[in-house]
């Protein structure tokens, strides 16, 4: 059928989301947590070939609505750190109001340093496993899943992803990446996928790792993927030893949040192309998804049955954006009245969905038109510092050029960004 060709192949494809995520400006919040939020904890033995021995664990919000999924986050610890303490510290991603599901796995023998490890190819057969599993029995979104590593975690959380990315490119699980504390050896472009690469470190770790220079070393692996064309955020936490501290939780959630597409459309259909469209949806590629539902209830090619079928969880995105365009449009406004702020990332998301359902979004076209003029020297900045980033690949001079520039300028996240780009610059032939 053509119809369900169709959209196999936009639910197979790596395509960038319509709905921003944020401008890179060091982002994330310093304050601690005030401790895990509600869920429960649970661990069991990994049950895949040659892994005896070897724990999983499980952070499961609680209160997650019937029917919803929600993403999933998958955390690798470091030598001679304790999985079952880095899943716990990792699980405060989660929150009562946006729930995130986080497993973990302890895959050296020992907590010590440098202790034994199981053999890689068992290693990597046994988070295979972890993830399938929690997938399956738990209410974990397959469209929406992560990967995070710690110090030598990252080398695994890399090696994993890499290696599903040029196995299997059409069944690839993650939309992000993310590592703490050290980097991913260099490689070629073809060898990362198209998704964020988000990398933290402590602004102490050196003095933490004696002579290894991790600062210097996770700043030149990410100038290195920026380089290379690939999507890349640093983010040097103050103050931080090596740890992933509250800012790194907000940072990965933040993240999360940002590509996370409307959580409350259904997780399942009988029908193979309305599964495909809501499958987009929960990606956050909520243009193709609305007009694949709008495909389908018009469709000649289906019954009456299966046409209403795809007008009800139309109309059900429909509702969704009506209210999310009014939150949006509020949460924009608060931010002027009270801080004085322009939540430029917020209003883009407003301006998209009116965009993708003009009937809805009718209402919200006077304020949105308002808002592009009022506010055009700090859209201005943002669209010439993505131009900049996107320049690197090709012209780094002319780049560094151009965000120098804009750092320079009054403004507001688009200097900010550039600014920050800026900090962790380093020309390509620099050591």
């Amino acid at each position: 059928m053509r119809l369900l060709a169709f959209f196999v192949i936009l639910a197979g494809v790596s395509a960038a989301d319509d709905l921003p995520i944020q401008t890179s400006c060091g982002g994330g919040e310093s304050s601690p947590p005030t401790g895990n939020p509600p869920g429960a904890f649970s661990e069991f033995p990994v049950a895949s070939e040659g892994a005896e021995g070897m724990t999983g664990y499980l952070f499961l919000p609680d209160a997650i609505p019937a029917g919803r999924r929600v993403p999933l986050l998958f955390v690798l610890h470091g030598n001679g750190d304790s999985g079952k303490g880095r899943h716990r510290n990792l699980s405060n991603v989660s929150s009562k109001d946006d729930p995130i599901i986080v497993v973990g796995i302890q895959y050296q023998k020992e907590v010590k340093f440098n202790a034994a490890l199981w053999p890689g190819d068992v290693t990597l057969r046994s988070f295979e496993w972890l993830l399938a599993k929690v997938v399956k029995e738990q209410p974990a979104d397959p469209e929406n899943v992560y990967v995070q590593g710690f110090s030598m975690g990252c080398g695994y959380a890399g090696g994993w992803a890499y290696k599903r990315w040029q196995d299997a490119p059409d069944t690839f699980p993650f939309r992000a990446l993310f590592f703490n504390g050290s980097p991913s050896p260099a490689r070629s472009k073809d060898a990362y996928p198209p998704v964020p690469i988000i990398n933290m470190v402590g602004e102490l770790e050196t003095a933490v790792m004696g002579s290894a220079n991790i600062v210097k070393s996770v700043k030149t692996w990410s100038n290195q993927l920026a380089r290379l064309g690939a999507h890349v955020e640093y983010h040097e936490i103050p103050k931080m030893e090596h740890a992933v501290n509250a800012q790194c939780h907000q940072i990965i959630r933040d993240t999360i949040l940002r590509l996370r597409g409307p959580r409350d459309l259904p997780a399942h259909s009988t029908d193979p192309a309305i599964a495909a469209a809501c499958r987009l949806l929960r990606r956050g590629q909520v243009a193709d998804g609305y007009r694949g539902l709008t495909e389908i209830a018009q469709s000649k090619e289906l019954d009456a049955k299966a046409r209403k079928a795809g007008a009800d969880v139309k109309k059900k995105l429909e509702d969704w954006a009506a209210t999310e365009m009014k939150r949006v449009e509020s949460t924009v406004a608060e931010a002027l009245a009270k801080r004085k702020t322009f939540e430029m990332e917020d209003f883009l998301r407003l301006r998209t969905l009116a965009a993708t359902f003009p009937d809805q979004g009718r209402k919200h076209a006077s304020g949105i038109a308002a808002q592009e003029k009022r506010q055009a020297d700090e859209l201005k900045r943002r669209d010439e510092y993505l131009a900049a980033r996107a320049q690197e690949k090709d012209d780094p001079a002319a780049a560094k050029a151009a965000l120098q520039l804009l750092a320079g300028m009054k403004g507001g996240r688009g200097v900010q960004a550039a600014a920050y780009r800026m900090s962790w610059w380093m020309d390509p032939d620099e050591k």
